[in-house]
């Protein structure tokens, strides 16, 4: 039962907001519930500390606020006392925000499946076909060759729900779950239940103006979330219809999505549901996905509630994939697509071009076919499974059909199938490293597209060179560089430059580690250049290298460094260094490291500053920063001058503290 509180008396200082209703099925956008997630709060359902939380709420928002239910993550689904555009939404989350135990208050946005409407055999898909017959295929024939015998993925379909095919192998197909709330969108007569079967998603036009949602257009079964399924895991080889990415998948229904889409609150549920995140309000999955897809969306930026759930998903283990969006704008204002750590998807048209309907920009990893259809069921669309029936489903099979449609919504199901197949071949990858290698293996566009990286991603999907890249057992060769032998004081520098990834691996990540000698302080242990200024004692000091490319192999080599411990006259070890004395600027103005000034600042340096730790950390901030001064004075007598006049208060102060040390010696 959903416990639902109103409050009559409402906070009168705060400023009303005027008019608070819309038009239903306007073109306005229009929001009839928040997100609220407070610091403290209960996880006893009903309670009458809920109730006495909500009406807290209400009053400082200076509206009725009824609970709808609490949701994964700690957060609670208010209703709004009527619909209301966004902007007026926004002042009512903005007064919540003002409460110190409120940590989030978000719209809970109206999310859309991004479908545009418009085998019978494997000849119609095109855009599985292999790169050398089809411009902006996504070459599957050879990846299915490297895939045969691998342990099946169960990848989830966050959609519209699922219905029975005769291309979709009900052995297959695992328990999901239905998590939409809202009753007109659900349209099988209740909420939440563990029936994720698509019951259709038609709309009357005085349903459609009837509900804010809508619009205001009749619209037909779209059978979404059966048509991205069948993308991404239709039987293979079994005599009739598609080919599904892969045919071997474990396809987990999640449905999220009813009558003019759903709330983004049952989309993060589902979500986390879906990768088996552990949560009060959400059953058990006895069946996480590695693979997520999320072929849907809302124009709104990736908020901290949505960003939550996308990292509960991924630190679960699930490589989330979304479609990046239909708007023919930036893929940037579309969620979860923008959120960090989602593989956002956009789509190509036959030819290798960015889909005229195909969101784009800096927030998309890659792209993959989507089509671009100009008429109802054109071929140049994404061939899948359908049904036959325009309102409730005809049952399989009679009612099975198969269709084109178009839509960065068919792009994103292929990218998830290959990243299952990915994990089939090498379940320990990680959602990072699926991402990084889709990117790295990625097709260039071709000449005369109008996809650059900056607006379609890393290039065109390549299942069949990413497939071979989780093959690739070749351990990348890491290079530490050659043993030295250096003065102390010195500012040494470690470098990783000469170590490499065999093609199209990459290195991902580089770890510098002190094995033994005096203990120094590394700047940049992490990435391929590190530096440490050496010991002053001396000693023998060795290094490991240790580099890991995205596939997860790592190798590792070690360096050696003899250090000779600074003398005095040690301070010209710039100079017996091979000609570092250029990095210093004192040099650059006199000319010569052997003018008498130039001696004392040194000597300075070894005697106070590289005694401590704050002396020590202004040395190595001046080697790092000096070099470019001093070079860009060389040339200059007149800034050579300017320099030396500057210089005379230090080294009247060097000459002071020098001759103190020599009169205590």
């Amino acid at each position: 039962m959903r416990a639902t509180v109103f409050v009559t008396s409402l906070v009168a200082t705060l400023p009303a907001i005027a008019d608070t209703s819309v038009a239903l099925g306007s073109s306005a956008d229009t929001v009839q519930r928040l997100i609220v997630k407070r610091r403290a709060v209960t996880t006893v359902r009903g309670s009458a500390v809920i109730a006495s939380g909500v009406r807290a709420l209400s009053e400082r928002a200076a509206v009725d606020l009824s609970l709808v239910r609490q949701m994964s993550g700690g957060a609670e689904v208010v209703m709004l006392p009527n619909a209301m555009t966004a902007a007026q939404a926004q002042t009512i989350a903005q007064r919540l925000l003002q409460d110190p135990s409120v940590e989030f208050a978000e719209l809970d946005r109206w999310v859309r499946p991004f479908l545009i409407p418009n085998d019978v055999n494997y000849s119609a898909q095109w855009y599985l076909h292999d790169a050398l017959s089809e411009t902006a295929a996504a070459n599957l024939p050879d990846a299915w060759d490297l895939a045969v015998g691998a342990t099946p993925v169960v990848v989830a379909v966050v959609d519209t729900g699922l219905l029975a095919h005769a291309d979709i192998d009900p052995a297959r197909v695992l328990a999901g779950y239905d998590f939409v709330s809202d009753t007109f969108a659900s349209n099988d007569g209740d909420g939440r239940d563990a029936d994720p079967a698509d019951p259709g998603d038609w709309v009357s036009a005085d349903e459609a103006n009837a509900h804010f949602g809508c619009g205001t257009a009749a619209l037909n079964s779209s059978w979404h979330g059966t048509r991205v399924a069948g993308i991404i895991g239709a039987s293979v080889n079994n005599g009739i219809g598609i080919s599904g990415v892969n045919g071997s998948a474990k396809l987990l229904p999640v449905r999220v999505l009813g009558r003019c889409g759903g709330y983004m609150s049952d989309v993060l549920d589902g979500a986390r549901w879906a990768a088996g995140v552990s949560d009060p309000y959400l059953p058990a999955n006895p069946n996480p996905a590695r693979v997520v897809n999320l072929s849907l969306g809302a124009e709104t930026a990736c908020t901290p509630l949505l960003q939550n759930a996308i990292d509960d998903v991924i630190a679960a283990g699930a490589v989330i994939v979304a479609a990046a969006g239909n708007t023919a704008a930036a893929a940037s204002a579309v969620a979860p697509g923008n959120c960090s750590g989602v593989i956002a998807v956009a789509a190509l048209d036959r030819s290798g071009n960015k889909a005229y309907y195909s969101s784009s920009g800096s927030t998309v990893a890659l792209s993959a076919p989507g089509g671009a259809q100009y008429y109802l069921n054109q071929a140049s669309g994404i061939f899948s499974v359908a049904n036959t029936a325009t309102a409730a489903p005809t049952p399989s099979p009679g009612g099975d059909t198969y269709e084109y449609v178009q839509g960065t919504s068919m792009s994103a199901p292929q990218v998830a199938g290959v990243a299952s197949l990915m994990l089939a071949l090498n379940p320990a990858l990680t959602p990072t490293q699926i991402r990084q290698k889709l990117q790295a293996t990625a097709r260039a566009f071709p000449a005369g597209s109008n996809c650059t990286s900056a607006t379609c991603g890393a290039g065109m999907l390549d299942a069949a060179v990413a497939l071979q890249s989780v093959l690739n057992a070749v351990a990348p060769t890491a290079d530490a560089g050659g043993d030295q032998a250096v003065l102390g004081s010195m500012m040494v520098a470690l470098s990783a430059a000469g170590s490499a990834a065999t093609t199209p691996a990459s290195i991902a990540q580089y770890t510098w580690t002190q094995l033994s000698g005096p203990t120094v302080t590394l700047s940049n242990p992490n990435a391929v250049d590190a530096s440490f200024i050496a010991p002053a004692q001396g000693g023998d000091l060795r290094f490991r290298l240790t580099v890991a490319d995205d596939g997860g192999l790592t190798a590792t080599d070690v360096v050696d460094l003899q250090v000779t411990a600074a003398a005095v006259s040690a301070v010209d070890a710039d100079v017996s260094a091979g000609g570092d004395s250029r990095c210093f600027i004192a040099t650059a103005a006199y000319g010569t490291p052997e003018v008498a000034d130039v001696r004392w600042l040194r000597r300075f340096r070894d005697r106070y500053l590289l005694t401590n730790a704050v002396g020590r950390s202004f040395v190595e901030m001046y080697y790092r920063l000096s070099p470019a001064f001093a070079d860009a004075i060389r040339p200059h007598p007149f800034l050579r001058q300017l320099v030396r006049v500057g210089l005379i208060p230090y080294v009247t102060l060097a000459r002071r503290f020098s001759a103190d040390s020599d009169s205590r010696r």
